[in-house]
């Protein structure tokens, strides 16, 4: 991490050690809100866009069970597929079973099927022991059913949820920064927006680094700011994403007008130190959220810049702490 004398001395910090351990300080601990630990709404929202007469006809086969009448219902409307999926738990296309050596594989999103290819889904729902919760009683209404499983499974929603708060934060914060500059960006960036909104000069550029679009960009008359930005809340790919980074890092070092910065957070940093010290060694610029609301992205600029007059406002965040 390039040492900002600037931004650092108005934290009263003189030394790289001091430096990295208010990164360390001041990382967020969480990145959960209120919605973090349910999605009742949302779920809510999903299941409501099944058609009515489906999940009628549904309480009426499965609750009480009638597989015959089921079975029947199914090979009537491609939409009871949609819920047989949700029961499931299973987003995947295709749903393949492995039962005494032999595999059961059924595509969800064929245009049509063979009396077969039912005959197949019915087995793999017998296997998959798919009308345990109507045989028993644990089920009593189908919508209400739906909803309180996909809540009660939605673990990967969770972290997903985490990530996206994150995104969703650093963006708000960058972007404000670069209109305060009346900089061009493109955040989510995408080769066709990067090409649609900074030309393709620049998108041949980023490609250059060989690293994929990165999650932010931004362009001065000098520089093109290369931003990634994650939230470290645990996991095995941490030693492997501060690598990853270093090694852009020191590729981008090498081409004329890119720069790179790594906005981070997350209690990992801190249980992990060992890699954040890598990062923090290889990386120019590794900051967090709380160095961003305290101005450390301007104070970037006018290392890269070498900017010698600025608007008045680039020590703002300072005057209102």
């Amino acid at each position: 991490m390039k040492f900002l004398n600037d931004f650092w001395k108005k934290l009263s910090i003189s030394t790289e050690e001091d430096a990295l351990a208010y990164f360390k300080k001041t990382v967020l601990k969480t990145n959960k809100n209120k919605d973090y630990y349910n999605a009742w709404t949302a779920i809510e929202k999903k299941v409501n866009l099944i058609k009515k007469e489906i999940i009628n006809d549904l309480n009426s086969t499965l609750i009480p069970l009638n597989k015959d009448e089921f079975k029947k219902k199914v090979k009537t409307d491609k939409d009871f597929l949609v819920v047989i999926r949700m029961i499931l738990l299973s987003n995947d296309k295709v749903i393949e079973i492995v039962d005494n050596d032999k595999i059961y594989s059924f595509n969800f999103e064929k245009k049509e099927y063979s009396d077969e290819d039912y005959k197949v889904l019915f087995e793999i729902l017998e296997l998959t022991n798919f009308y345990f919760p109507f045989e028993n009683g644990y089920a009593k209404d189908i919508k209400s059913y739906l909803i309180l499983v996909l809540v009660g499974m939605d673990t990967n929603g969770r972290k997903n949820r985490s990530g996206t708060n994150y995104e969703l934060n650093t963006r708000k914060m960058l972007n404000n920064f670069t209109a305060k500059h009346r900089f061009k960006k493109v955040e989510g960036a995408t080769s066709k927006k990067i090409e649609a909104i900074l030309g393709k000069d620049i998108l041949e550029k980023i490609k250059k680094t060989g690293k994929k679009i990165p999650d932010y960009v931004f362009v001065t008359d000098k520089n093109i700011y290369l931003i990634e930005t994650n939230y470290s809340d645990g996991g095995s790919k941490l030693q492997e994403t501060i690598k990853s980074y270093i090694d852009l890092n020191r590729k981008i070092k090498g081409l004329k007008g890119i720069r790179f910065i790594y906005l981070t957070d997350g209690k990992q940093w801190v249980s992990n130190s060992s890699h954040l010290d890598s990062g923090w060694k290889g990386i120019d610029y590794i900051i967090n959220t709380e160095m961003v609301k305290l101005g450390i992205m301007d104070e970037i600029l006018l290392n890269e810049e070498k900017w010698k007059t600025i608007n008045s406002k680039i020590h703002s965040a300072w005057s209102s702490r």
